[in-house]
């Protein structure tokens, strides 16, 4: 329940027609450096090509790539161990 109400909150702005690439979460806690290394902030690459600016100051499409690909290597990590610990054939 955790986890959709987070998604909800971090993809709202986004949903409602806010400014493109945009979510709730730079407009809410702009000063919160950390939010550049969350997955939702780096998902808008196309508004890059747009000409949209950055969600956060200083984010470039290399920038956004690699944070993605480090959190798609984190999840299959996670996916992985999981299956392997409810694997029914081991």
């Amino acid at each position: 329940m955790a986890r959709v109400t987070l998604c909800g909150i971090l993809g709202t702005g986004r949903a409602s027609g806010g400014m493109p690439g945009t979510g709730i979460l730079p407009r809410v806690a702009p000063s919160w450096e950390a939010q550049r290394y969350l997955f939702v902030t780096n998902l808008p690459l196309p508004d890059y090509y747009s000409g949209s600016p950055a969600p956060i100051t200083g984010m470039t499409v290399p920038f956004s790539v690699v944070v993605l690909t480090i959190w798609a290597i984190a999840a299959t990590a996670v996916a992985y161990g999981v299956f392997l610990r409810r694997d029914v054939l081991a």
